[in-house]
């Protein structure tokens, strides 16, 4: 197991560690604490280390009694907690009783006992649409409402985007919430009007091609660049004459009658080797197709005396593992294995085991990696990324001796040997939270920044 870390008497915001107790969690040890309340409290020390808790949950607010969140008014607190926030009983306006966390009350999560939900909306005015009755149909758990628009026009909607003021109209004029595209260009189309169609919940547009066509695209497909014609770039690009380009190995002969998926065309090609094939024109012009198959086959097909990692290939055998040759090979501490040739070419196998192993065998012929071998093993004290290793354990993963590890921020982590080399793994997982807990930051500190604008 990994050294344990020692945080007697340290603060971390309100709470002094006292001792270790016997209880784990996930692997980590549970600390008593004293919190400057007075009460004794127990948490693990990587959420002390890495700041998560900083008291038994008397930071919060002591007292919400008599303050109002929404239609809910705080009565008294409860000995329930959630989450180590106080769970306090409310009033709901509805004369319901309703507890809530203080945190949920706080942050706006909170704002009714649920009532609020199953309102009557009979009469309600939003933007220029009235609800007049509930239907029985549901969107996304919320009632669907039949409208009518000061337009006329009858028009359903759900309660939640009503109350949320989501939704103002029938479409007859734009929501403050839908971006305006009118006039603007997306490759050869010019966005006209918005239709009240809607697509995924996106607005379709009426749009002018510049070959003169009328075609309805939606605000998704316009702004992030998928759609930029009516169809007729695509039509164009079908009259395009390949004949004699050469496109790797590949010469076109001519067009075929052929369709690939119906819509691509098909062409006849004459590759250096003499073979004759048919290949899409999707897949000459993209690079895909350069050869009829011949360049992969040649490249790399006689491995006779090449040497990957430890191992030397001698000859190929008749067997075959996902239609790659099985090659004979000879390791430098004398074994001999059978290994697939993709497996050689990609690197993915340099040993037959032996660079893997806790013990190796010592071979006294001249010219063997047996420095290589026990230096490999040797990673104690060593430190990768936040991960300092401390020693090995009898597990293994995919052929890679697995570590004991202890992380900077208190917690014991496990990890292979060929993640720990590689640089896959640098900690137990809190460099990454930490990242995601900033990117978060930055991405609600943006939000912000354009609701202000």
């Amino acid at each position: 197991m990994g050294a344990k870390v020692d945080i007697t008497g340290q603060r971390f915001g309100r709470l002094v560690a006292i001792e270790p107790t016997e209880k784990r969690y996930h692997g980590n040890i549970v600390w008593k604490c004293q919190c400057d309340c007075g009460k004794v409290y127990e948490t693990f020390a990587g959420t002390l280390i890495r700041g998560h808790t900083k008291s038994c949950g008397c930071l919060w607010p002591k007292d919400l009694s008599g303050q109002r969140f929404g239609r809910l008014v705080v009565i008294e607190p409860t000995e329930k907690r959630l989450r180590e926030c106080i769970v306090w009983k409310c009033q709901c306006d509805c004369g319901n009783t309703h507890e809530a966390s203080g945190d949920g009350l706080i942050q706006g999560n909170i704002k009714s006992c649920g009532c609020s939900r199953k309102s009557d909306l009979t009469g309600q005015r939003f933007g220029r649409l009235v609800a007049i009755e509930p239907t029985n149909k549901k969107k996304n758990g919320s009632i669907v409402w039949k409208c009518q628009c000061d337009c006329g026009n009858m028009y359903e909607a759900a309660a939640m985007r009503l109350v949320q003021n989501r939704i103002e109209s029938c479409g007859c004029v734009p929501n403050k919430h839908m971006i305006v595209l009118t006039g603007q260009r997306f490759g050869r189309l010019v966005a006209i009007e918005p239709l009240k169609k809607r697509r995924a919940s996106y607005v379709i547009w009426k749009c002018q091609c510049d070959c003169g066509n009328i075609h309805e695209v939606s605000s998704s497909c316009l702004i992030q660049g998928h759609t930029k014609s009516c169809g007729c770039i695509s039509k164009k690009s079908g009259n395009v004459d390949l004949t004699g380009k050469r496109f790797g190995m590949l010469v076109a002969i001519e067009r075929t009658d052929k369709r690939r998926k119906g819509a691509y065309l098909v062409w006849k090609c004459q590759c250096d080797c003499g073979s004759v094939l048919d290949v899409p024109q999707i897949n000459l012009l993209g690079g895909v197709t350069k050869s009829c198959g011949c360049f992969r086959k040649e490249r790399g097909l006689d491995l006779t005396g090449q040497r990957f990692g430890l191992l030397t290939a001698i000859q190929p055998t008749e067997r075959r593992w996902c239609s790659s040759v099985v090659w004979k090979c000879q390791c430098d501490c004398g074994s001999v294995k059978w290994v697939p040739r993709d497996n050689l070419v990609n690197g993915n196998t340099n040993s037959c085991g032996c660079l893997t192993e806790s013990r190796h065998r010592r071979v006294d012929s001249p010219g063997t990696f047996i420095d290589l071998l026990e230096e490999s093993t040797h990673l104690t004290g060593r430190r990768f990324g936040l991960l300092v290793a401390v020693q090995p354990t009898d597990k293994q993963r995919k052929g890679s001796i697995i570590w004991e590890c202890q992380c900077d921020c208190g917690n014991s982590h496990r990890a292979s040997r060929h993640d720990l080399l590689g640089g896959i793994a640098k900690s137990c997982g809190c460099l990454l939270k930490k990242n995601r807990r900033a990117s978060v930051g930055v991405r609600h500190n943006s939000h912000a920044l354009i609701e202000s604008d």
